[in-house]
C-alpha cells in the first residue's frame, strides 16, 4: 500500500508534466513554399500558418561568396531550411510584421498582439539538423523606438528534433526602453553561423509556450513523498 501511494504521487506529477499542444502561439510552422536567394535580395511571401499572415526572408552573406537559397517547404516538407555552399559567415531572417507585402521591417505591423496569452512566457524554436555550430538571436518590437533581444547559441552535429528555449525574461532592450511583450508589433528571427563553418541548418517550427507549470508539481510531488518517507523512520 505505501509503494502504491508513492507511485500515484509520482504518476500524478508526471500526468501534470504534460501541456497541451494548444498552448501558446504558432509563429510558423513552414508550410507554405517559400525561397530567397543571397544574390537578388529579401522576398515576401504569403504565409497563413504564420503570425501575422505574411512572412519575410532574406539572406545576408559577403558579396564575394556564391549565391545560396533559403527555404521553406521546399527542401522538406514543413521545414526551414538553408545550407551554405562554401564556408562563409551567412546570416538568414525570417520577420513576422503582418501583411505589408514589403520586406522591410514595419516593426508596429501586427498591431500589438500579447505574445503572454494563453499563460506564454518563451519562445520555443525546434531545430531538427545542424552540422556546424551557430547562433540563433529573436528581436521583439513594440515600435520602431522599443525592441528588445536574445540570443542563444547551438552546436555541432543535431540529427533529430532539439528545442531551444528563450524565455521572456531573459531578453534585454535592444533599443529605447525594450519591447513590451503584451504589446508585439513586429519580430525577427535571425540564424547565422561561426567563422570558418558551412552550415546546413533545418528549423521544424517557432511557437510560443507556458513554462510546464507541472514542474512545481513534480517538485511538491517529490517533497510529499520525502515528508511520508520521514514520517516513517520517525
Amino acid at each position: 500500500m505505501k509503494r502504491l501511494a508513492c507511485a500515484t504521487i509520482l504518476a500524478a506529477a508526471g500526468f501534470f508534466w504534460s501541456r497541451p499542444a494548444s498552448s501558446g502561439v504558432i509563429i510558423d510552422g513552414f508550410d507554405v513554399a517559400h525561397q530567397v536567394n543571397s544574390t537578388p535580395g529579401p522576398t515576401t511571401s504569403s504565409a497563413p500558418e504564420g503570425l501575422g499572415g505574411e512572412r519575410d526572408l532574406r539572406v545576408f552573406a559577403p558579396p564575394v561568396t556564391p549565391a545560396f537559397t533559403a527555404d521553406t517547404n521546399l527542401t522538406a516538407p514543413s521545414v526551414f531550411a538553408y545550407s551554405e555552399p562554401t564556408v562563409l559567415n551567412a546570416i538568414v531572417e525570417l520577420e513576422y510584421d503582418g501583411i505589408d507585402g514589403s520586406a522591410f521591417l514595419d516593426a508596429t505591423g501586427l498591431g500589438g498582439i500579447d505574445l503572454t496569452a494563453d499563460g506564454a512566457d518563451r519562445f520555443v524554436l525546434d531545430v531538427i539538423a545542424a552540422d556546424f555550430a551557430g547562433f540563433m538571436t529573436i528581436f521583439v518590437y513594440s515600435d520602431a523606438s522599443n525592441s528588445s533581444a536574445a540570443q542563444i547559441p547551438f552546436g555541432a552535429g543535431i540529427v533529430s528534433s532539439t528545442l531551444f528555449e528563450f524565455p521572456f525574461a531573459t531578453f534585454a532592450p535592444n533599443l529605447g526602453a525594450g519591447a513590451d511583450f503584451t504589446n508585439v508589433g513586429a519580430m525577427e528571427f535571425v540564424i547565422g553561423s561561426v567563422p570558418n563553418s558551412l552550415l546546413e541548418f533545418r528549423l521544424d517550427s517557432i511557437r510560443t509556450t507556458p513554462e510546464p507549470a507541472s514542474g512545481l508539481l513534480l517538485v511538491g510531488g517529490i517533497a510529499a513523498l520525502a515528508r511520508a518517507r520521514s514520517r516513517r523512520r520517525s
